[in-house]
């Protein structure tokens, strides 16, 4: 968005006001484009063992946002999105095998989402990929042109630094 004003402060004020609003338009629809290919950027998705819950849940991580989906019987489900940069805490509970993680903001019903019998490995990748956007956004960093691997290697390593 910052990059969008730059640009439009640019614009040559010698153009009709007609043309000034085709190359808005055109803008606005760039930047659309743009942040929808980051959500379409799924980083992790990650499931609930079976047989511990019948029908799996869901935690997906995109550029933009974090899914938790909740299902039920019947296809029923319950969604929770929310952007990373609301974020406020990530907390697993890890066993041996398996374990759950929970997440806290302040936009979700009741503060927090848990996810439980999540695979160990999934639950550490998820609570690192996570940390690590947290950090990156309280540190103002933009994310968002840094090709997929090298973005989700950056944000686990970042977050793995600061489990420790």
């Amino acid at each position: 968005l910052s990059r969008f004003i730059k640009e439009q402060d640019k614009i040559d004020t010698s153009t009709s006001p007609l043309e000034r609003l085709k190359i808005n338009r055109q803008k606005h629809t760039a930047s659309l484009v743009e942040l929808v290919g980051g959500a379409e950027d799924n980083l992790l998705s990650i499931h609930t063992v079976f047989p511990f819950v019948m029908i799996a849940d869901t935690l997906k991580i995109d550029r933009q946002k974090l899914t938790v989906v909740h299902n039920t019987l019947f296809g029923a489900s319950q969604t929770a999105s929310i952007r990373l940069k609301d974020l406020r805490n990530v907390e697993a509970d890890i066993g041996p095998l398996f374990g759950s993680i929970t997440l806290t903001s302040q936009h979700f019903l009741n503060n927090t989402q848990a996810i439980k019998f999540l695979k160990r490995k999934d639950i550490i990748e998820a609570q690192c990929l996570l940390q690590g956007f947290m950090i990156a956004h309280d540190a103002q960093i933009d994310t968002d042109n840094i090709e997929h691997n090298e973005l989700k290697s950056l944000l686990n390593k970042l977050g793995k630094e600061n489990l420790n």
